[in-house]
């Protein structure tokens, strides 16, 4: 397995055999294909996180920022500080140094 990217409280990993990405943040980890995680990170980088904050300020949870997880009902619930981390865990197709390496990985996937 090839980590991609890593941050205090998550990780992204390749796992070749199976042609999925493993995404693990908190005590959350989710296998995704490359067009899930390409999806999910769309998803995040749309979220105004301070407005999700403002509207679901009276929420019960505690944690206000409510993502949902693909096709299924699972959410990560997260607070602005974790937000902040997953944004930065996702951010990988932005350093382009990281975004050659997945790049030539994702080939490597798809030809095996």
């Amino acid at each position: 397995m090839k980590v991609i990217n890593t941050t205090k409280n998550g990780q992204i990993f390749i796992c070749s055999c199976h042609n999925k990405i493993n995404f693990e943040f908190g005590n959350v980890f989710v296998k995704m294909t490359e067009e899930e995680f390409r999806k999910f990170k769309q998803y995040v980088k749309t979220i105004n996180s301070s407005e999700f904050l403002q509207r679901n300020r009276g929420a019960q949870n505690r944690r206000k920022l409510l993502l949902h997880v693909g096709g299924t009902e699972i959410f990560f619930a997260l607070n602005a500080d974790e937000f902040s981390e997953l944004k930065e865990l996702l951010a990988i197709a932005e350093k382009p140094r990281q975004t050659m390496q997945f790049e030539v990985l994702n080939k490597a996937i798809i030809l095996n």
